[in-house]
Formats: C-alpha cells, structure tokens, sequence
C-alpha cells in the first residue's frame, strides 16, 4: 500500500502532531521548558493522532475475532487509530500526556510489521517539533484542520497554524 509508506506519513505525523499541541498549550509549553520530554513526547503524540488509521492485514489462522469468524487468508482491517485510544492499553487515551510510556504505540506497527523507516521518521518527527516548539513561543490553530477522504492515512489536506 504506496500510501502507507514513504514520506506522506511522515509528513502526516507532522502536520498531526502540531494540530494537536495547538490545541494544548501546556504540553507545548512543559516541552519548551522540557527538551529531554520530546522523545517520549514523540511517541505520546503518534499515539494521539497516528497517520496510519487503518492497516490491511490477512489472518493467518482461522480465528474468531468478535463473534465472527475469520477464515485464514480473509482480510481485515487493522484500527491502528483505535487501538491507540484503547483506555486498557492507555488510561485518558484522550489525553496527551508526554510523561505516559507510549512506545508501543501502533502508529509504526509492531513486531514484524513495524515499519523499515521507523527510527528515521520518528528522528524528522522529534527534530521537526523541537524546532517549532524552540522557534516559537505560541502555536495555535488559525482554521480547524482539513481532511481528505482517505480511511488508510489520516492526515490533514490543509492545515493552517499561526505561530509567535
């Protein structure tokens, strides 16, 4: 899936984690103050609002999944976006909390479906947020973001950001 891959996520992670710490001043701030929190900060916002949503798989086995069963070899979607939210694995999943561990965030995959670029998109990722957070003493959303049609990589068509 071309869409999944390459630089558009890592520009999605991007453009995603900056709508939301427009919309959390404290976070933006406590990173200002904080460099050594951006790491894990990193994480916590891929598990916010990772670009991957939804991720295509084949079962392997014959399974049950819900109440229905799943033959091997039938396709399913994978809810990366869900699964990040999930109050079990994250408590205030619907919070940002740069001091939660969200290393297994989905927003790479796992296991043997991690992504090859992970290490060098969450490198652009951390590089590109401390830049704007160290530039900039205020960031705000100046229009609510704009997405396109695409259930596979959520992120935004237009974004639009008024720094100070």
């Amino acid at each position: 899936h071309i869409a999944t891959v390459g630089s558009d996520p890592t520009s999605g992670a991007i453009a995603n984690a900056v709508a939301a710490l427009a919309t959390d001043g404290e976070t933006q701030e406590r990173l200002r103050r904080e460099p050594r929190q951006m790491r894990n900060g990193t994480h916590e916002l891929l598990r916010y609002d990772s670009p991957a949503h939804i991720t295509p798989r084949f079962a392997a086995v014959d399974t049950e999944l819900a109440g229905k069963r799943v033959r091997r070899g039938d396709a399913v979607l994978a809810m990366v976006g869900a699964a990040n939210r999930d109050p079990a694995a994250f408590p205030r999943p619907d919070e940002i909390d740069i001091e939660r561990d969200a290393r297994r965030q989905l927003g790479f995959g796992q296991g043997e479906h991690i992504c090859l670029g992970a290490p060098l998109a969450l490198a652009i990722l951390e590089s590109a947020l401390n830049g704007m957070v160290r530039r900039f003493t205020r960031i705000e959303l100046a229009a609510a973001p704009e997405y396109g049609p695409s259930i596979e990589l959520r992120v935004p068509d237009r974004l639009l950001i008024r720094c100070e």
